[in-house]
């Protein structure tokens, strides 16, 4: 950036250490604090993740097709976790089978198991479900019992994407569409599989019987009472009947005929047909691909008439549908969201969360959880308790008392006060050039207590290092009003005086992260799988880490995954968010790492009681005992942190 010297009023000697990650100073204890607990600050707990919990405290990561049980239990593939869900009537949500975040092919009970990307489920009337277990390219068999069996272990579903939707009958039959090759196959209970309906590579609209019907891309699948399977073929716009003799018909739609019009079979257009579910009276619930509407979800009622349902214009709400299960009362339809939550529609009812929390694509002020964040990524303290958060190019304020409001319109990656209660801020614009390599320059900025907005720069460059900042992702502020940034692109740890001169503090030969000052004016910061520590001199030395992993101990024997984030609290010690693994460690400053919230793995966010479970911590800061963490669509707050 180009760099003009903005001077920056007195600071006042800070009483605590000033740093990336803010902090107020007040005193703090070392020894474990009783009744430590992780809380919701402000937002809302939404996106992607894999922790069980009930309601909206669980959390999916692309959940697929869905089925339902006798008891009204649901059974979700979830996709981007590998594993399959099981939601109660009452909104539980666990891990049924799988380990969430390995992927791979393994038989065995509960977590034992291994998937890949499992897009589709079913039920049979045992209560046997069935997997179209896609990056494997195999059918699994799970029983009621949680044991994993490969039922297809014989055939090998093709290369590029495997089975898609599943279904099964009463008997144990297993119905997958195949839609890269254009055939519905049919897995009986022995693991034989054979080609139900279709040709191979050979795409089109016939009717007919087995092998001389086609079809264009068959998508969804379901099963009636009488064994009749129907299919979904997005490609033309229609709906496909397959009898237990295996001849094809077309049920509704018309072929290639786009449209969205009700009425009877014959005359009623789909535009592109995706899954379907049977209820109990035989209604055959289709979701349909209209246009920016996304998707609505059309009835073909068993006397073959065609209605948009519910009929009284509730919404269907989604960011794209994975999978759809009917209520076994007729009360409502359950259906998967990409956005990572599962919805159930009814009569009145548009499209409410029943599991998961989609994720926050808006900014509002308010009080505690009636704000939202869109993307809260970094986070520091004022003398007075006040959070200041990096939120999707604003500046948001957080009250001790959880009031959320709008600072300032300023884009930002990184923040810090100082005991003034100026904000500073260090953000990294870039351009995209194609072809071309990312062009990034570092803008810095200190907002007044009142809000006024500066753009700090530097008037010389006393070590001839140059006034160019590229990509800051940190940055701190001591007592004498010195900034310090954390440069990536350079590869080191600039500092701005606060006479305008700008130099190189360390060279750092890693990847930089995120900084913080303690009070004896010594930098923390964390790299690729370390916390290093930097003294007054410029001198670097390891503090803690040493190699990827989740692992207490001391020094080098640590380990950490990807800290992203730290701050330091009064007596030396660092707090670092450890994004990867889901968790907050604390460095003492002899070096010894603990683990004091979040779940190794589990990715989403339980408040309650320590360790809790945390959604992408990217940052930490700190008040006295108290423990800030922007996460996305949160700020949560550990309090009386250990």
């Amino acid at each position: 950036m180009r760099l003009v010297h903005v001077a920056s009023t007195t600071l006042l000697v800070c009483l605590a250490a000033c740093s990336g990650g803010g902090g107020s100073g007040a005193p703090s204890a070392n020894s474990p604090a009783a009744g430590s607990t992780v809380e919701l600050l402000a937002g809302a707990p939404a996106g992607e993740g894999n922790a069980d919990g009930v309601g909206a405290t669980a959390s999916f990561r692309g959940p697929g097709g869905i089925a339902i049980d006798a008891a009204g239990n649901l059974y979700v593939a979830d996709i981007g976790n590998h594993t399959i869900r099981k939601i109660t009537p009452s909104r539980e949500v666990t891990t049924f089978a799988g380990s969430p975040g390995s992927s791979g092919y393994g038989d065995g009970a509960g977590a034992a198991a291994r998937f890949n990307s499992p897009r589709g489920v079913a039920i049979d009337g045992a209560g046997n479900l069935y997997v179209s277990d896609s990056g494997n390219y195999f059918v699994r068999k799970i029983t009621p019992a949680g044991v994993v069996t490969g039922l297809a272990h014989v055939f090998h579903f093709e290369y590029p994407f495997g089975p898609k939707a599943i279904a099964a009958d009463s008997v144990g039959n297993v119905y997958v569409t195949d839609p890269t090759q254009s055939v519905v196959r049919l897995v009986e209970p022995s693991g034989r599989v054979s080609t139900l309906a279709g040709a191979k590579g050979e795409p089109g609209n016939v009717d007919g019987p087995g092998a001389t019907a086609r079809f264009g891309y068959p998508n969804g699948v379901a099963v009636d009472a009488a064994g009749n399977v129907f299919v979904s073929d997005s490609t033309y716009h229609t709906i496909r009947r397959i009898t237990p003799g295996g001849v094809v018909s077309t049920l509704a739609g018309r072929a290639g005929v786009p449209g969205n019009q009700n009425g009877a079979v014959t005359q009623a257009t789909f535009t592109q047909p995706l899954d379907m579910a049977f209820d109990t009276a035989g209604n055959l619930y289709v979701v349909d691909l209209v246009g920016d509407k996304c998707c609505e979800l059309r009835r073909i009622s068993p006397a073959g008439i065609v209605t948009t349902w519910p009929q009284d214009g509730a919404m269907m709400r989604t960011f794209g549908p994975g999978g759809v299960a009917a209520e076994r009362n007729g009360g409502g339809i359950f259906y998967s969201d990409y956005s990572n939550v599962v919805r159930r529609i009814a009569p009145g009812v548009d499209g409410e969360d029943f599991a998961g929390a989609s994720a926050a694509f808006t900014q509002l002020d308010g009080v505690a959880s009636n704000a939202r964040f869109q993307d809260a990524r970094s986070a520091a303290v004022d003398a007075q308790g006040n959070i200041f958060v990096a939120d999707a190019g604003l500046i948001r304020k957080i009250t001790p008392a959880g009031q959320v409001t709008t600072f300032a319109a300023v884009p930002a990656d990184a923040v810090a006060v100082d005991a003034a209660n100026n904000l500073y801020t260090a953000y990294a614009s870039c351009v995209y050039p194609q072809m071309l390599p990312t062009r990034c320059t570092g803008v810095l900025r200190r907002i007044s207590p009142d809000g006024t907005v500066r753009e700090l720069s530097a008037s010389s460059n006393s070590d001839s290092s140059g006034t160019d900042i590229f990509r800051p992702v940190g940055i701190a502020v001591d007592a004498a009003g010195n900034l310090y940034i954390a440069d990536d692109w350079q590869g080191a740890i600039r500092r701005l005086s606060p006479a305008g001169d700008l130099t190189t503090f360390a060279k750092w030969p890693s990847t930089l992260r995120d900084i913080a000052m303690d009070r004896a004016g010594n930098l923390l910061a964390v790299d690729g799988y370390a916390v290093m520590k930097v003294t007054s001199a410029g001198t670097v030395s390891l503090l803690a880490g040493g190699g990827p992993g989740a692992v207490d101990g001391q020094g080098s024997a640590a380990r950490f995954t990807a800290p992203t984030g730290i701050a330091v609290d009064s007596e030396g010690n660092a707090y670092v968010a450890d994004i990867r693994d889901f968790l907050v460690r604390k460095v003492t400053p002899s070096g010894v790492v603990t683990t004091i919230a979040g779940t190794p793995g589990i990715q989403g966010f339980h408040p309650g009681s320590l360790p809790g479970a945390l959604n992408l911590p990217r940052r930490v800061a700190i008040s006295g005992r108290n423990i800030y963490l922007p996460m996305g669509s949160l700020v949560a707050v550990i309090r009386n942190a250990p």
